[in-house]
């Protein structure tokens, strides 16, 4: 019978702890594109604003007409934040918005956001990723 590694739990405890940082780190940069997205999205009656929806290895097809964010209240935000949050390895974190005329606002149509909402938060995407290693790394 082979002797036992010593080495093999240490490669186990590596392996465990370079998955959660890697799952944090994704889920880092999945919450700063949630809020960019919404953030950036030009309020007139909210309603764009409110039907930002996150999902997870699915692309939401949602819309409600009557939905808005009242008062600065962004529910749609946090429940994409908490998503993020429980993002596993081989996830894919989907922000979606069926609003009819978000394509016109993403394509810069209020002056409120003249570049879009998409255009920069992909731009913004590598520094993301940079701010989400770096703040992991020191963990």
């Amino acid at each position: 019978m082979p002797a036992k590694s010593p080495y093999r739990a240490a490669f186990k405890q590596h392996k465990a702890n370079t998955q959660k940082t890697l799952r944090l780190i994704t889920s880092d940069v999945a919450i700063e594109i949630a809020e960019s997205l919404v953030i950036k999205t030009p309020i007139d009656t909210s309603r764009a604003e409110a039907n930002w929806v996150a999902a997870l290895n699915t692309v939401p097809q949602e819309f409600d007409e009557a939905k808005r964010n009242s008062g600065g209240n962004r529910i749609n935000l946090d429940k994409a934040k908490a998503l993020a949050k429980r993002m596993k390895l081989g996830d894919v974190f989907v922000m979606a918005n069926s609003t009819p005329y978000i394509f016109l606002l993403n394509d810069g149509s209020s002056t409120q956001a003249p570049n879009g909402m998409t255009p920069l938060t992909i731009a913004a995407f590598p520094r993301m990723v940079e701010r989400a290693v770096q703040r992991r790394a020191s963990d």
